[in-house]
């Protein structure tokens, strides 16, 4: 389950919903982000560490990330690449009609499951403008600026939940 919040800038009057957390879709879109992350899209830093990790796991919550040096920021999937620390402890876990020994990786990470695993390589996005962007948490009141016109008066407010 998840937060929906909507943004609202007050100088020009762009908005947008932004929902955190996970929903039905969850596994799927962890699917995603390995495969990403196993082509590279999500760059060489963890491409590399996924083909050095004995079983890969994402768990790919919707996060909030804010640049560093311009402010911009963007919702997306965390691409923190994990591995649990008793790996001979999760291979005959089930997904479906395989394990996890019969796929090689484990399909996804639930957020109260990372306690169980180490980070390979944390999931750290640069911006257009080419600084870092760091993860904050989503929530009401929260300012942050316009994607639109760059004005620093947006505002968020909780819009409700979803599934």
């Amino acid at each position: 389950m998840g937060h929906m919040y909507v943004y609202r800038c007050m100088n020009c009057g762009d908005e947008r919903y932004l929902m955190s957390g996970i929903g039905m879709t969850f596994p799927s879109l962890c699917q995603e982000v390995m495969e990403d992350i196993a082509s590279g899209a999500y760059g060489p830093r963890l491409k590399k560490a996924y083909k050095t990790c004995s079983l890969p796991a994402v768990c790919a919550e919707e996060k909030l990330y804010v640049c560093k040096g311009c402010g911009r920021w963007k919702l997306t999937p965390d691409a923190t690449l994990y591995e649990p620390l008793d790996v001979d402890s999760v291979l005959d876990e089930r997904f479906g009609d395989k394990t996890v020994r019969e796929l090689g990786h484990v399909p996804y990470l639930m957020p109260n499951q990372l306690k169980s695993c180490r980070v390979v390589s944390a999931y750290e996005p640069a911006c257009k403008c080419g600084s870092m962007m760091s993860e904050i948490k989503l929530r009401k009141g929260l300012a942050l600026a316009c994607p639109t016109c760059g004005v620093s008066n947006g505002l968020v407010e909780l819009a409700g939940f979803w599934d």
